[in-house]
């Protein structure tokens, strides 16, 4: 039904008033500065109402507040700027401002114009056209409330319009009978004039409102935009017997949600009591506060939906929203989620796991446990993961050693089990750490090897050997020996062994052990 219209090119900023010229206002009006307008209409003597400043503006703002303040300063809502064709009001309908700018207009006594410059009718006609419902609802009650030699009349292809946006219902159901419309335009023009008489009607008559389109539950559903915002109108038709599987919740919420109207969140929720897991991670995605009020407060999250809104958080790498969740949810240990966290950065994997204490529990990773811990938490830390890395060689990589044996220690894992990591070398020398055992004693010149039982090395030299400068050959399981306060090299240094020697042995974590080395000479042949 609908013309395509003619494009027509709007002139963004055409001012060259004789009071006051563009170069004057033009700056101050893009930055909606009234103040600075003030001064400079003050200035060339000029005043709100011989400029335009509406139709200047208009050609590319839209601030309702700005609108306003203009119009109680007494702007002109009919003076076109020089150079332009069109009116402040053709211009709102043209660049489809919205029905708070259109009627900012109409109460400031803008009229409606039989013809609009470059547009095939008049102003009503060319929001009708435009499928601007809203407007034209306002434009029609508008031109109503005029004497009947000044009212406007659209044109033939629109003539059965005014009836629903007037709560016409003999001339609806004429409409509806001979089948002059879509359903889909009849529920259009019936929501945006708010018509509850015919809406009633287009109930009790059982015409579809295709509200419900679970395929593109974002872009279908008739009125959608208007039932967003009009809660109360969706309520009333519900009250009236429209059947709730008519109506596209879902797709209410994600229009609401991308225009983070919160407040009206929270009215279509009053009137749906469904828990809707399709939109959590939009609400999710619109802000927390959206997420509890589509939620009960996340009473209606289960534990498999709380997945999707931790991915969602860590894919944006969101700290306060992966804070909030752990704040929130009632499964204590989310293990397959690990990995991902850890891609998304290591402050949100500490997050995750509560700074890093949850994988130092492993009675919260006991299968079949109520938080579910997926299994034990040796199986989670040694669990593979990009490149075939384990979670503790990951850990390892952004942290350090000790770290990863705080992780480690409450396990007491097989030695074994820790070959072929990344810190396996760290590991064995934290494991030798204590090692302080004299292996082997003796010396090289003359020839000897020593017996060790216990802590006490007894090594028989040949007859006439010197005592007093020995240089010993030892090996030990780890740390070092001293002798006194001198420290032994195996091979190096030289004590004199004529009486019995003390060798202390100091491990890595400052354990110690004491030997008592006794050198004797053989008997002669």
């Amino acid at each position: 039904m609908s013309v395509r219209l003619r494009p027509v090119l709007l002139a963004v900023w055409v001012l060259l008033g004789a009071s006051l010229s563009a170069q004057a206002y033009g700056p101050d009006l893009k930055a909606e500065n009234l103040n600075a307008l003030d001064q400079h209409l003050k200035a060339a003597g000029s005043t709100y109402k011989s400029e335009p400043l509406l139709a200047s503006y208009l050609a590319y703002g839209q601030n309702e507040d700005f609108v306003a303040a203009l119009l109680k300063r007494g702007c002109n809502p009919n003076l076109k700027a020089p150079g332009s064709a069109l009116s402040p009001l053709s211009l709102a309908i043209v660049r489809n401002l919205g029905p708070g700018v259109v009627s900012l207009l109409l109460q400031g006594g803008a009229a409606l114009e039989s013809r609009i410059s470059g547009y095939p009718g008049n102003t009503i006609d060319v929001a009708l056209d435009k499928q601007e419902w809203e407007n034209a609802n306002l434009l029609i009650k508008a031109n109503q409330r005029n004497l009947p030699k000044g009212r406007l009349v659209p044109s033939d292809r629109f003539k059965d319009y005014p009836a629903f946006f007037l709560d016409d219902l003999v001339q609806v159901r004429n409409i509806l009978r001979y089948g002059e419309l879509s359903n889909t335009l009849v529920w259009n023009l019936a929501l945006a004039g708010n018509s509850k008489k015919v809406l009633k009607y287009l109930i009790e008559f059982q015409i579809d409102p295709h509200l419900n389109d679970p395929g593109r539950p974002q872009e279908n559903g008739v009125g959608l935009d208007l039932l967003a915002t009009r809660t109360d109108l969706l309520e009333s038709l519900l009250s009236d017997g429209l059947s709730r599987n008519q109506v596209n919740f879902d797709g209410l919420y994600l229009r609401l949600f991308t225009r983070k109207a919160l407040d009206s969140v929270q009215a279509l929720k009053a009137i749906d009591p469904v828990a809707r897991p399709s939109v959590f991670v939009p609400a999710l995605a619109a802000g927390w506060e959206f997420l509890g009020s589509v939620t009960n407060n996340l009473a209606d999250v289960s534990p498999a939906d709380f997945l999707g809104l931790y991915r969602h958080a860590l894919a944006h790498k969101d700290v306060v929203l992966v804070r909030n969740l752990v704040t929130a949810d009632p499964q204590r240990v989310r293990p397959e989620l690990y990995a991902e966290a850890l891609d998304a950065g290591f402050d949100l994997f500490l997050l995750l796991t509560r700074n890093l204490t949850d994988l130092k529990d492993p009675a919260l990773f006991q299968t079949g446990a109520a938080n579910n811990g997926q299994g034990n938490l040796m199986a989670v830390l040694w669990r593979s993961g990009p490149g075939t890395r384990t979670l503790l060689e990951r850990i390892f990589e952004k942290t350090d050693f000790p770290t990863v044996l705080s992780l480690i220690q409450p396990m007491n894992p097989p030695r074994e089990i820790l070959e072929g990591q990344t810190f396996s070398a760290d590991y064995h020398r934290w494991m030798d750490r204590g090692n302080k055992d004299v292996l082997s004693f003796g010396f090289r010149s003359p020839g000897a090897e020593g017996i060790i039982q216990g802590t006490e090395i007894a090594v028989a030299v040949p007859s006439g050997t010197d005592l007093t400068a020995l240089v010993a050959e030892f090996r030990l399981s780890g740390g070092q020996t001293r002798v006194g306060s001198v420290l032994q090299v195996s091979g190096q240094t030289v004590n004199d062994f004529s009486a019995p020697v003390v060798l202390e042995v100091t491990a890595q974590d400052g354990s110690q052990k004491t030997y008592t080395v006794r050198v004797t000479l053989s008997p002669g042949p």
